[in-house]
């Protein structure tokens, strides 16, 4: 709670320090720092320590050979881990998708405010209807989660610098910064378009299986791309997929009859059957390329 009041107060302070000045605002912390901790000389009470039972090398054995306690340290190390980096990257991202400090400010006000209202509500609901290995873990991915959209942003960003004009549907407009000239409202016919310029269609999808829906209502059959770091993913997408050439974390340019060994390309079809005449079980089977790469692009 104190924590949480602190967080709350701190941003605002802060804001009124800096205004003043970054010298000001850095003593001002000093002597706020310097009071806390005299404060707590003087209220905390003394105790005496008991002279320890076990030595230290005792005591760390006992901590290494208890699995469950080592599993919680992992999680709450990856927890902190992640919260330093939100802290940082939610005010970066704010400051970018607003254009001003009032947006960083907005964040820190938001989540303190909800903080404070839902946090102990959440965490007795949750105490009651789940474990506590299932809470932790699905604390963990939620925290996890809250990483894709700065990513996607940073992508879409990245398009943008680049001059690539976006086609988005309303997920990723957010994601983009808004509609403006240079990021417009995808149309139906923009899914299976090919606009043969720097236009790129984006669509935001909630799980894998929306993506291969979509992919197999608009693909042309021609190439496909999952940028991953699951491998069961990658080959489930390359399994899913029924185009002529599936990528994996590489690029689409390898579609090539050069760059697949032919020796050059003469022709590419999308098509599965080829033969005329009488056929045997050779020219009844149809190939498909797959691409695997580590981010490789072709220049």
């Amino acid at each position: 709670m104190f924590a949480n009041v602190g967080a709350l107060l701190g941003p605002l302070l802060g804001s009124v320090l800096v205004v003043i000045g970054f010298a000001t605002s850095a003593v001002v912390a000093a002597v706020v720092f310097a009071l806390l901790t005299l404060a707590q000389l003087a209220v905390l009470p003394p105790r005496e320590v008991p002279r320890a039972r076990n030595s230290v090398l005792t005591d760390w054995r006992g901590v290494l050979a208890d699995r469950r306690f080592l599993a919680f340290t992992l999680a709450l190390t990856g927890m902190f881990a992640l919260q330093n980096q939100l802290y940082l990257l939610l005010p970066m991202e704010a400051s970018r998708a607003g254009g001003s400090g009032g947006a960083v400010a907005a964040v820190f006000l938001v989540s303190t405010v909800a903080s404070l209202l839902l946090q102990v509500r959440i965490t007795r609901y949750f105490q009651r209807t789940w474990s506590r290995g299932r809470s932790i873990a699905a604390g963990m991915a939620l925290m996890g989660l809250a990483f894709t959209g700065t990513a996607a942003g940073s992508v879409l960003q990245g398009l943008l610098d680049a001059g690539v004009r976006l086609h988005v549907d309303d997920d990723a407009a957010e994601l983009a910064g808004g509609l403006s000239d240079q990021v417009v409202a995808a149309q139906s016919d923009d899914w299976d378009s090919e606009s043969l310029a720097l236009d790129m269609s984006v669509r935001v999808v909630d799980s894998m299986d929306q993506a291969l829906d979509h992919i197999r209502t608009y693909s042309t059959g021609h190439t496909e791309l999952i940028i991953t770091n699951d491998l069961a993913k990658a080959d489930a997408f390359v399994s899913e997929v029924d185009s002529a050439t599936v990528m994996v974390n590489a690029s689409t340019r390898f579609t090539d009859g050069g760059e697949l060994g032919l020796g050059a390309e003469v022709g590419i079809s999308t098509q599965k059957l080829h033969a005329r005449g009488p056929m045997g079980l050779a020219q009844l089977t149809s190939s498909q390329w797959v691409v695997r790469g580590q981010g490789h692009t072709r220049g």
